[in-house]
């Protein structure tokens, strides 16, 4: 601990367990990072993801901070999940459940040898298992990137999960039922929307599909013949396609057409 990070209000809520600091990062997804920049503080928002005991932050090279960051800039990070919201008799004692980090810290651009393997940190993170459904990034793509890493060596872990925390001699009956307690906040997300240009290329497509024993044959615009997903993924060939079959054979036509463009290249 040091004099930036020990708590003075409330520091019974403070905790020094390494668990909840990765468990409140690995469940985070944007990270308000601080710093100075000509004379002026700004905070700005960026992707993140947890590597060991480092924090990644996820940029572009022409973006200010990151053009400062080339030989390290000191940071200050800080990472917050709203729990709940905390419901009490009085305004003032209305409360919010909460779990957050702030980590101090010079931010330093990954040795460019790690360069993809911190992208590809990041991207599991925000994405669980999109690195290996996609193409590598290209030297042009890996140029126009950052990635800095802060060390997770100087951090306050503050938590909050309780109800509300009512003076006992505020004068209010508190053996009333009603009014008080706490709603928990709850994220989700949303159903995969497809890209309208993926159904329109593929609908295209269609009209060069041919049903074999094996599944779909794909002549593509340079003439590859490619195979792609079985027949019953996008129904009898005879009848219009619907949107969710033709995005099945889309991913699969995507998939198998990097397939053969990877051989080819070998």
């Amino acid at each position: 601990m040091s004099d930036r990070t020990r708590l003075t209000r409330k520091p019974e809520r403070g905790t020094d367990d390494p668990a909840v600091l990765h468990r409140l990062l690995d469940e985070a997804r944007i990270a308000h990072v601080g710093f100075v920049r000509e004379g002026s503080p700004v905070v700005l928002p960026m992707a993140m993801g947890r590597d060991g005991d480092r924090l990644l932050l996820h940029g572009s090279t022409g973006a200010g901070m990151f053009l400062d960051a080339r030989s390290g800039i000191e940071v200050s990070v800080a990472v917050t999940h709203l729990d709940g919201l905390v419901f009490a008799r009085s305004a003032s004692d209305h409360s919010m459940n909460y779990r957050s980090a702030v980590l101090f810290g010079v931010a330093t651009p990954v040795a460019p040898g790690e360069k993809e393997h911190a992208l590809k940190v990041v991207t599991e993170h925000l994405i669980p298992g999109r690195w290996d459904e996609v193409r590598s990034p290209t030297p042009k793509e890996l140029a126009a990137t950052t990635v800095l890493e802060v060390p997770l060596t100087e951090v306050s872990v503050k938590v909050r999960a309780a109800g509300p925390g009512e003076d006992a001699g505020d004068g209010e009956d508190h053996s009333v039922v009603g009014g008080s307690g706490a709603v928990a906040d709850r994220r989700r997300r949303s159903d995969p929307v497809t890209d309208h240009r993926v159904l329109d290329r593929v609908a295209t497509l269609r009209a060069r599909i041919s049903v074999t024993s094996n599944g779909l044959s794909v002549v593509t615009s340079k003439g590859l013949s490619v195979v792609s997903a079985p027949e019953s993924d996008i129904g009898d060939e005879r009848m219009p396609a619907s949107k969710e079959q033709i995005g099945v054979a889309a991913s699969a036509i995507n998939v198998r057409v990097r397939e053969s463009r990877t051989q080819a290249a070998r």
